[in-house]
Parts: C-alpha cells; sequence; structure tokens
C-alpha cells in the first residue's frame, strides 16, 4: 500500500503495527468472554485448519502478488518517516502523526483508534474495512461473504472516521 500511495501523493510517513506476541493470548481472552468456550475453539479449529490446508499456498501467492506490485509501483522514498510501534493509540504514535502533519490518513488495522490520533489529519482519516457495510460488519467480513455465496459484497468499505 504505501509505494502504491507514494506513486500518486505526497507520503508523509507510516505507521507500522506489530503486536507483540503475548498480544495472542489477550485475544483469546477477549474472544473466550465476547464469544464463549466454543465459540472460541470453533474459531481457533479453523485457523489450524486454514493454515494446514491453505497456508502454504497463501503465502505463495501474497509473494508473487508482492513481487508483481513490486514491479508496478517504486520503492517508498527514503526520505519518508517510518515508525514501528505496538498500538496505533500510544503517545509515540501520536507524537509521530503530528510530526508528519498529515492531510489524509488511511488505516488498515483492527484497531479502533481514539479520537487524539484520527483527529489529526486535516481532512479526515479514512478507515478501510474487509466486508461491504452494513451487511458485513465484522473483521471476517469478506469470509461471511462468501460463505453466503454473496459474491456482490466481497471486498471493502472505505470509511470515514468521526
Amino acid at each position: 500500500m504505501p509505494r502504491w500511495l507514494a506513486s500518486f501523493t505526497d507520503l508523509a510517513g507510516i505507521l507500522v503495527i506489530r503486536e507483540p506476541r503475548g498480544h495472542r493470548l489477550e485475544k483469546v481472552k477477549r474472544s473466550l468472554r465476547k464469544d464463549g468456550l466454543w465459540g472460541t475453539l470453533n474459531l481457533l479449529a479453523y485457523r489450524v485448519f486454514h493454515r494446514m490446508r491453505h497456508g502454504a499456498g497463501d503465502r505463495q501467492q501474497e509473494a508473487q502478488i508482492r513481487r508483481t506490485l513490486g514491479t508496478l509501483y517504486p520503492k517508498v522514498p527514503y526520505a519518508v518517516p517510518l515508525l514501528e510501534v505496538a498500538s496505533p493509540n500510544g503517545p509515540e504514535a501520536q507524537a509521530f502523526i503530528r510530526s508528519c502533519q498529515p492531510e489524509i490518513m488511511l488505516a488498515c488495522c483492527k484497531h479502533i483508534l481514539k479520537p487524539s490520533i484520527f483527529e489529526q489529519a486535516s481532512q479526515g482519516t479514512f478507515v478501510m474495512h474487509p466486508g461491504i457495510c452494513p451487511e458485513y460488519r465484522n473483521a471476517h467480513g469478506c469470509f461471511w461473504a462468501l460463505v453466503n455465496r454473496d459474491m456482490e459484497r466481497v471486498g471493502m468499505t472505505l470509511l470515514k472516521i468521526d
């Protein structure tokens, strides 16, 4: 995405979210609270199955797509600042965004952004949500559209955060 954006905009900065390894346990605990034991076990079983059945093919396909896109779009200029953080809502991320002075921010993450973060873009912050809203609102919107054979709603929704 940064290469594509840099091909037609003045890319002000890139904030990369790298979740700590211990965060996975927190996600499981949250799933237990939200979905119960059976819902969480169902989710974990599906993820194990998918990784075993499709993981290698998915990684190969992603690598091919990256190679193809890498030939279409030039590398991001070294002058574009980049910061890796554990959370997009932390003070380090907030200071980085402030220093970049973005007009528009594009969020491609699973985090709910705090107003102190998303209000920094002078023209607004937009989020790319997997799935076509409002029919498919959760993090697995495309999956559920495919399960329902609702091919017209497999895609992304661009939302302006307010």
